[in-house]
């Protein structure tokens, strides 16, 4: 009894392991039996993964203090940097996309710092959260910022699509 019993168990296997690549190969033509279907990966980027929306700062804008908008610097698509002067001193500000959620110095989306080697006035920061708060609440767009990681992009470091 235990004999059939072990040769019943050893049949179902090798007939279930036989159909299982009998049937996956019967979903896709090009697969042999046997072979595994391997998912086709992309060659180029499409141009909406960077897709980019317009910052809420233009050069020439003046905040509500007084500082007014001399550079935008949007080279990178992780965060941009805003210059302001005012009475001859100069500042940048930086919004980079944030994954913390919203607080006192971020949106849903963005977070407002000093660009590296800066330490604006309190003033030019509290303006500048406030113009950031009022764009990203009325942002239907896309972002002007965007997180990009290699891990969750399977687009990163490829051409752009033609």
């Amino acid at each position: 009894m235990r004999n059939k019993l072990r040769l019943g168990l050893v049949t179902v296997a090798l007939v279930g392991s036989t159909a299982c690549s009998w049937f996956a190969a019967w979903q896709d033509p090009n697969v042999k039996p046997g072979e595994a279907a391997v998912a086709e990966k992309p060659t180029c980027r499409p141009k909406e993964m960077d897709a980019r929306g317009a910052p809420p700062w233009k050069v020439g804008d003046t905040t509500p203090s007084g500082w007014k908008v001399a550079a935008v610097d949007v080279t990178n698509m992780e965060y941009i940097r805003v210059g302001f002067e005012k009475a001859g001193v100069s500042s940048t500000v930086e919004v980079a996309f944030n994954e913390a959620g919203a607080g006192d110095w971020s949106t849903d989306k963005y977070k407002l710092m000093p660009a590296p080697e800066q330490t604006p006035p309190e003033a030019l920061l509290t303006d500048a959260m406030a113009q950031l708060k009022t764009f990203a609440a009325a942002e239907t767009g896309a972002p002007f910022v965007k997180k990009l990681a290699a891990e969750q992009d399977p687009f990163f470091g490829l051409p752009p699509c033609p």
